[in-house]
């Protein structure tokens, strides 16, 4: 759903010459508004941001096409979609001249974008972000070109990041960035790649370092899915790899989307999500890993007490189940357990604490609609389904989060900071007697907020996709004392 800039002064004869748009001249709309911005607004924006900047689904305003640029080829796409990339088909709820008119205001709007730009919250050092409890400002500390999906800090304050065309990252406090070679290979397609990086819990003496990216199949790179993966950093270089958790072969798919990807170490287990790989069916089907909570030991073994373990042709690393696509994990909020964030489609993002055994109810149930706008499901509960803790509607479109446990933001302790890629914003909630009652917006507006995570002394860190200081941008936050 993309297409090249053309004249305003030529859209605008072409809108006052469709029949959809014979209005009157007192009704007639500025370049970027009127009818055609609504119809965006009802059926767009929740994938690619409400000024077409991006959110789950990629910019509209950019160079980057992946479909073709000439209205024709936008016309298709817009018609037609691209399923096997999570672009749904409007042919049959848009007419062609409606969807006519959503090519011509995507033309205006690129068109404006620059205006716009003007206008844009930029970063400023010195801008200070009020909050309920304990106010602060955001301190830049790495900014790339690469489109970094995951942080984690190591003790002596450097960290590894996770470029998501590949490979590991490791960045030192002063800002030298060292590639590690030797690093898997990746299915780097449209949600794929390197995706999240984690220390075992006793790094210091072993040196392991854990790794989730999108693997392509062996025979067949057209096909792919999410792997988890460890090894130790020698002199550069990726070493003594060892697969922790890969698919069958016949479980992977040439579906782009949808990988989940994050890692967390909780209760003396390694815990992992894989999403439905926009097959949502197969997140209620236990012989299929995705659409899954993963709980493994360290180095891969299956726990004896995993709850499917002796279920017929259910894969034994199953923790929980009927997932859509888990892209946070974290341990803590207020009673020290796992939590997930989740996209939901259009609407039903979702936090949940995911317990052993049970059903988080994708597909069958959600609080979200298809991207269409039409009905997925009439169910938002049922029967031996859990309901998540918190949802959104409409989508935030949820990525990394973290629960908040630092001498540095106190009257945060047990908050669970979520990060949204469609809104731009960072959220605080708070969790008393497993329901959320106070949901705050902490940033908003600066870039699309794709993870937050913490450093072992306690610091708060922000990773930004946007394009102030590049694809990338790595936050401090800083408190500011009355």
């Amino acid at each position: 759903m993309r297409n090249k800039a053309c004249s305003i002064t030529a859209l605008s004869v072409i809108l006052l010459s469709t029949p959809f748009f014979c209005l009157p001249a007192s009704a007639q709309a500025a370049s970027g508004e009127g009818v055609a911005k609504q119809i965006y607004q009802d059926n767009c924006a929740a994938c690619h941001g409400q000024t077409l900047e991006g959110g789950i689904g990629p910019s509209l305003i950019d160079e980057v096409w992946t479909n073709g640029q000439t209205d024709a080829e936008i016309m298709k796409s817009i018609s037609s979609g691209y399923p096997e990339k999570e672009m749904p088909g409007f042919s049959e709820i848009l007419s062609e001249d409606t969807i006519r008119s959503l090519v011509i205001y995507i033309a205006e709007e690129k068109a404006l974008a620059k205006n716009r730009a003007d206008t844009k919250i930029k970063f400023s050092p010195d801008r200070i972000y009020k909050s309920q409890y304990q106010d602060f400002k955001l301190e830049l500390i790495y900014s790339s070109k690469e489109e970094i999906w995951g942080i984690e800090f190591l003790p002596d304050g450097s960290f590894f990041a996770t470029d998501r065309k590949g490979p590991l990252l490791h960045i030192s406090e002063d800002g030298k960035v060292t590639k590690i070679k030797k690093t898997p290979n990746v299915w780097h397609k449209i949600q794929g790649g390197m995706m999240d990086v984690k220390l075992h819990p006793d790094f210091e003496k072993n040196g392991w370092v854990y790794i989730a990216y999108s693997a392509p199949r062996q025979s067949d790179d057209s096909f792919g899915m999410t792997r988890i993966a460890r090894g130790r950093i020698k002199n550069g270089c990726w070493e003594d790899e060892e697969i922790i958790f890969q698919s069958k072969t016949e479980h992977e798919t040439n579906k782009e989307y949808h990988f989940g990807s994050r890692i967390e170490f909780w209760d003396g287990y390694l815990f992992f999500s894989v999403g439905d790989r926009g097959e949502p069916e197969n997140a209620q089907d236990l012989s299929w890993p995705s659409g899954k909570i993963h709980r493994l030991h360290y180095d891969g073994r299956i726990p004896k007490d995993n709850p499917f373990i002796d279920v017929e042709n259910a894969y034994p690393s199953i923790f929980s189940y009927g997932h859509r696509n888990p892209q946070g994990l974290t341990v803590g909020g207020p009673d020290g357990a796992l939590y997930i964030s989740e996209h939901g489609p259009r609407g039903g993002d979702e936090i949940n604490r995911p317990e052993k055994g049970k059903n988080y109810g994708w597909p069958i149930i959600t609080h979200g609609m298809n991207y269409d706008g039409t009905l997925m499901t009439p169910f938002t509960e049922k029967e031996g389904m859990e309901q998540p803790m918190k949802y959104w509607v409409p989508s935030i479109a949820t990525a990394g989060i973290t629960s908040v446990q630092s001498e540095t933001f106190p009257e945060w302790e047990a908050d669970i900071l979520v990060s949204g890629l469609q809104s731009q914003e960072l959220h605080r909630v708070r969790f008393i007697n497993g329901e959320a009652v106070e949901d705050e917006v902490l940033i908003k507006g600066i870039g699309r907020v794709r993870d937050v995570t913490q450093s072992k002394g306690g610091d708060i860190f922000v990773v930004m996709n946007d394009d102030t200081f590049g694809p990338s941008s790595v936050y401090r936050m800083l408190p500011i004392s009355e």
